[in-house]
């Protein structure tokens, strides 16, 4: 990092936070929607600053920053959030280039090419995203519905050129047909971002953090699920990788209720919460994305076939 950057960070943390002098500004990589940096104060304090990409707004990143701060005192492995100097409240700020910024306690570990996680880092995944959907399960939140279908279509009204790209590149009925779902019931907290890139480890392979919290928001407690089983489990050329799969279902359905559990919903929910990500800017689109869409059944049955055996 250049000189000229580290001192324009250095002024705005010393504008927003009561942190102390700052020796040490490091970048580093957490997640995929924030430049990060490690922080070190000259009193032995160590942070890490987010600075988002321009399509994370203010609501979204004071949202990250109230969910960030319940679950944290849950004891969940997430960055618990800094209030700032004036009003003692953790909510995101503007840093460079107009671009928004949080601090954060220490985020500890690296992540982990996918290729290298093993099946009994699976499994830890399993665990870990249970608790998580238990933790924000209890997380208060505006009674509002941002139902998939909505999502979609209030993403594609504000982003109409990026939509069309993708609905040209999905089919239009496809697009269309996605737009149109409603959420099943009531809504719920979940993650919205999950990726390899978001989770970090120790060196003895322990998940200490997870990070990439800018689309926390409704509905998406089935989207994490899909999202982590499709990143994690499914090869490029659409093939799944039953024994990945498999432990990590039998690790997140051990501390979740699977009786219930709707795998052609999951998918086709998966499929609005990601395209709503995409037309907005904040995520590409996965791999093989296109082919999910279009027939959601099929992936759905080959989980549905992970999870039941």
């Amino acid at each position: 990092m250049d000189d000229q950057t580290a001192y324009a960070l250095n002024a705005l943390v010393q504008r927003h936070y009561n942190v102390g002098r700052i020796v040490r500004f490091r970048p580093v990589q957490r997640g995929r929607q924030c430049e990060s940096y490690e922080l070190l104060t000259a009193g032995g304090q160590e942070y890490t600053l987010q600075v988002y990409l321009p399509e994370f707004t203010q609501e979204l990143l004071d949202r990250t920053a109230a969910v960030l701060e319940l679950i944290s005192q849950d004891g969940f492995p997430v960055g618990h959030p800094v209030g700032l100097k004036q009003k003692d409240a953790a909510i995101a700020c503007v840093g460079p280039q107009n671009r928004l910024m949080l601090l954060l306690d220490m985020l500890h570990g690296q992540s982990l090419p996918v290729e290298q996680w093993s099946e009994q880092d699976l499994s830890q995944l399993g665990v870990r995203l249970a608790w998580m959907h238990r933790s924000l399960a209890h997380v208060p939140f505006p009674p509002i519905n941002l139902g998939c279908g909505n999502r979609l279509r209030v993403a594609a009204a504000a982003h109409e050129a990026r939509a069309t790209r993708i609905a040209a590149a999905l089919g239009t009925e496809t697009f269309e047909q996605l737009a149109a779902l409603k959420p099943p019931g009531e809504p719920v907290l979940g993650h919205g971002s999950l990726d390899p890139a978001a989770i970090m480890l120790d060196g003895d392979r322990l998940i200490t953090a997870i990070t990439d919290w800018g689309a926390v928001g409704l509905g998406t407690t089935e989207s994490d699920i899909v999202d982590a089983l499709v990143l994690w489990c499914v090869q490029a050329d659409g093939t799944g990788i039953y024994p990945r799969a498999k432990a990590f279902c039998e690790a997140y359905f051990s501390l979740a209720n699977s009786k219930a559990f709707d795998w052609g919903q999951a998918v086709r929910q998966w499929c609005v919460h990601r395209g709503a990500e995409a037309v907005a800017g904040r995520r590409p689109l996965p791999r093989g994305f296109a082919d999910i869409a279009r027939e959601p059944q099929s992936l759905a049955d080959m989980l549905a076939g992970v999870h039941l055996d």
